[in-house]
């Protein structure tokens, strides 16, 4: 029930290991937004042996025809903030719209988990701009 490598048509598709092993953005992980944000929380206050700093180290500069220039550290992509306390995030969007990130100054970590594939910045767009 597949157009050769395009996503699934059934929604309970995306849970056989033939998808799970492939490279779908947005169907390679499974969690709820809360074990993410435990999971960069626990970044945050050191406790998986890698302190956010050192994850914020810039490793690369990603060109994208749909995002423009993408700063990378080590795993996580680096996001700039202007409009509040905050220079910058550690994160990840997701190709469907999700978003996930932490916020390395206050240890604060927030994910946004959508249900639907549409190639949209927007909302990380405009939660970074609280920031």
């Amino acid at each position: 029930e597949t157009f050769g490598h395009e996503l699934p048509l059934n929604a309970g598709l995306a849970n056989t290991s033939e998808i799970r092993q492939g490279c779908s953005p947005g169907l390679g992980a499974f969690g709820s937004a809360r074990s993410l944000c435990m999971l960069l929380g626990g970044v945050a206050r050191g406790a998986l042996g890698v302190s956010p700093h050192h994850l914020a180290e810039l490793q690369g500069v990603e060109e994208s025809a749909l995002y423009g220039q993408r700063l990378w550290g080590r795993g996580l992509q680096k996001y700039e903030c202007r409009g509040g306390s905050e220079s910058f995030v550690l994160g990840l969007h997701s190709f469907g719209g999700s978003f996930v990130f932490l916020c390395p100054r206050s240890g604060i970590s927030f994910a946004l988990l959508l249900n639907d594939f549409q190639l949209d910045y927007s909302v990380t767009r405009r939660i970074l701009d609280l920031l």
